[in-house]
């Protein structure tokens, strides 16, 4: 299970226009790092996505996600990505 709670403290990628104040609209993908079919390169493949919170530099998502791997047992070598973007 994975918990997405909070961000804290952004970068503002929107512009607020000439009086407006900078936001984001910030989204949270998890990915798992895993490898190319016959390969030693590694692919990402995107496991959930939270929803989006407009305008806001300190979201909160309180979002629950439960994986499972295509019947792959987890590793302990397993990365999961994290990755923050504006929508």
């Amino acid at each position: 299970d994975v918990n997405i709670i909070a961000g804290r403290n952004l970068i503002a990628k929107d512009s607020g226009g000439i009086f407006g104040k900078k936001s984001s609209d910030p989204y949270v993908c998890i990915y798992s790092r895993l490898p190319k079919n016959g390969t030693s390169r590694m692919r990402l493949e995107q496991l959930a996505k939270t929803g989006v919170v407009k305008k806001n530099l300190s979201p909160q998502w309180h979002a629950q996600f439960k994986f499972e791997l295509d019947g792959r047992l987890f590793r302990a070598d397993l990365e999961v990505l994290f990755r923050v973007f504006d929508s």
